[in-house]
């Protein structure tokens, strides 16, 4: 059966030629620079969680600085980096200022918003199937706390707008 990720749809509103090169056709296109940061950040914030739900405690701060540097790092080795035009000139520097970033921000994340979270699940996934159609919905919650409340994980260059997370197709999801 056919299984769709909340990233296939967004992908497939925007251009369903990108979606199939990419689901179809197996053609993989490096992920941006920011897109690294964000993944970089989300495994360092992922191993804290889990440390503090497993242990009852989050890790030392240099462990979660190194998490994401060497998650971003990883991330750029495994898959490359997408880079335009003059971007491909100053490739060391937007690679080093991508590694910063995210260890700025896995930082930020464990001194200021890691301490209120009370984490139970970290990255589980679920399925749904779609009743009346032969496919089915995938995807991943980030964090689920004790209290039930769900957290998602973003980072982005500018705050969101209020009715974000009721217009983004993930976070309906």
């Amino acid at each position: 059966m056919p299984r769709l990720h909340a990233s296939d749809l967004t992908t497939m509103g925007k251009c369903m030629m990108m979606w199939a090169f990419r689901k179809v056709d197996g053609i993989i296109t490096p992920a941006s620079p920011s897109m690294i940061v964000g993944t970089g950040t989300h495994k360092s914030v992922a191993t804290n969680l889990k440390y503090k739900r497993d242990e009852g405690e989050e890790i030392p701060l240099d462990h979660a600085q190194d998490a994401a540097r060497d998650a971003t790092k990883e991330e750029i080795e495994s898959g490359g980096i997408y880079l335009v035009g003059d971007e491909k000139k100053e490739e060391k520097k937007i690679v080093a200022g991508a590694i910063d970033s995210a260890v700025n921000l896995a930082t930020a994340h464990h001194k200021s918003i890691a301490p209120g979270i009370d984490p139970k699940r970290i990255e589980e996934s679920f399925v749904v199937d779609v009743k009346g159609h032969d496919i089915q919905l995938a995807g991943t919650i980030d964090v689920q706390q004790q209290n039930g409340n769900i957290n998602d994980l973003k980072t982005t260059k500018k705050t969101p707008g209020k009715g974000t997370a009721d217009e983004s197709i993930q976070m309906t999801m």
